[in-house]
C-alpha cells in the first residue's frame, strides 16, 4: 500500500461557484452597538463572546451589507461627549464612558480598510441592481393597481 500524501498536499476539490454573501447581521443601531461594546469587556465568557462575535459580524458585513449603520453608530458613540454638550436629541440615554468611546474609535479605525477595499464598480453594480429591482417592483405594483 503506497503511503498517503501529507494532509497539506492533498488536493481538495473546490467548486467554481461563488459563495453567496453571508446573511446580514441584526441592525447596528447606536444602543445595540454600545451594548455590544460594553459587553465585550466583560470578564464572563458567556457575555463577552457573543458580543465580540456580533461586533465582528457587523465589521465583516460592511463588504456585503452597506446599510447596517455600523460605522455611523460607531461615529455617534465616539462623538457622544460633544453631541451631548449641544443638547441635541439623542438615542443614547445617559453617559458613555471614555473606555467605550475609545473602543468605538478603535473598531471604526479597524473597519476603514474594509470599507475602502470594496471596488467602486461593485458598489455601483449592487446599487444599480437594487434600484432596478425596486423600480420593476414598483412598475408591477402600478400595473396591478391599474387593472
Amino acid at each position: 500500500i503506497p503511503p498517503a500524501p501529507p494532509a497539506n498536499l492533498v488536493s481538495t476539490t473546490t467548486s467554481s461557484r461563488q459563495q453567496s454573501p453571508p446573511p446580514p447581521p441584526p441592525p447596528a443601531d447606536v444602543n445595540s452597538v454600545l451594548t455590544a461594546i460594553r459587553n465585550s469587556t466583560s470578564h464572563q465568557n458567556s457575555i463577552r463572546h457573543p458580543s465580540e462575535q456580533l461586533l465582528q459580524q457587523w465589521s465583516d458585513s460592511y463588504l456585503h451589507h452597506h446599510s447596517c449603520n455600523y460605522l455611523t453608530s460607531l461615529l455617534y458613540i465616539i462623538d457622544w461627549e460633544s453631541s451631548s454638550n449641544n443638547n441635541s436629541t439623542t438615542t443614547i440615554g445617559g453617559e458613555v464612558e471614555e473606555s467605550s468611546r475609545l473602543m468605538a474609535a478603535i473598531l471604526f479605525k479597524n473597519c476603514i480598510p474594509k470599507a475602502f477595499s470594496v471596488p467602486i464598480d461593485t458598489l455601483v453594480e449592487e446599487l444599480t441592481a437594487a434600484s432596478s429591482t425596486t423600480s420593476s417592483d414598483n412598475e408591477t405594483t402600478t400595473a396591478q393597481q391599474q387593472q
